[in-house]
């Protein structure tokens, strides 16, 4: 993570930090109407490639308006915010790193959400909205721009096909999660691991292939944070 912060943040562009920054401070200080106003405003004037990230800009505008407003969410939605324009705009050298962690901050806050939600029920808003969740993961993964990173030899073919097995498996273990005796942090905490090391194995699958040492390598991770996930979780009935 530490070397792919590196690569995404090299020649840092102050000019979109202050940016982000700035609609940051006004989704903290005034009404999320006028949030929504001025970041319109931002992303579509001047007009350059508001289609590419169209659908991943409207889930960031309903992630700011269902958290709630606080430092820490300032901190998390300023991110947000610098990742997306440094990723439309072309600045971020490194746009499929920074595309994969702008996924992985979107389905921590929407899982995290969901769990607390329907964390401890199971009836037919859980199984829809799991669903749904599991449908936004493919359609958000599934951009060109890993391979456009990887022309050379990335398997587009290999890409989608890693995706839709992964998606019914990350639909699949929202509801088995949804069985077991732990709060929402710990859901959340155990169905991320799943996704960032599962949607490492299908870049790999899609760019070399898989092969026994990646496997194991991946599983041996999982397990370990697994455990250690389960170790916090108070199983006392």
């Amino acid at each position: 993570m530490e070397v792919k912060l590196k690569l995404i943040l090299e020649k840092i562009h102050w000019s979109l930090i202050f940016k982000s920054l700035f609609l940051g401070l006004i989704w903290f200080f005034l009404p999320f109407w006028i949030f929504f106003c001025v970041i319109l405003l931002f992303y579509f004037i001047p007009i350059f490639r508001p289609a590419h990230l169209l659908f991943q800009f409207l889930i960031f505008i309903f992630i700011s308006k269902i958290i709630e407003i606080s430092l820490l969410n300032f901190l998390f939605l300023t991110i947000l915010i610098f990742l997306i324009f440094g990723i439309k705009d072309l600045i971020i050298i490194r746009r499929d790193l920074a595309y994969q962690i702008l996924g992985l901050l979107y389905f921590f806050i929407l899982i995290l959400k969901f769990f607390e939600k329907f964390g401890s029920e199971f009836n037919w808003s859980t199984i829809i909205f799991s669903f749904l969740l599991s449908i936004i993961f493919i359609l958000f993964f599934k951009n060109k721009i890993f391979f456009e990173t990887n022309l050379n030899n990335f398997n587009y073919l290999n890409f989608k096909i890693g995706l839709g097995i992964m998606a019914f498996l990350i639909w699949q273990l929202i509801l088995v999660l949804c069985f077991l005796p732990m709060n929402f942090y710990l859901q959340t905490a155990i169905l991320i691991l799943f996704i960032s090391l599962g949607f490492e194995t299908i870049i790999h699958y899609a760019v070399f292939g898989l092969n026994k040492q990646f496997i194991l390598a991946n599983s041996l991770i999982f397990s370990i944070i697994f455990l250690i996930i389960l170790s916090f979780n108070n199983w006392a009935l």
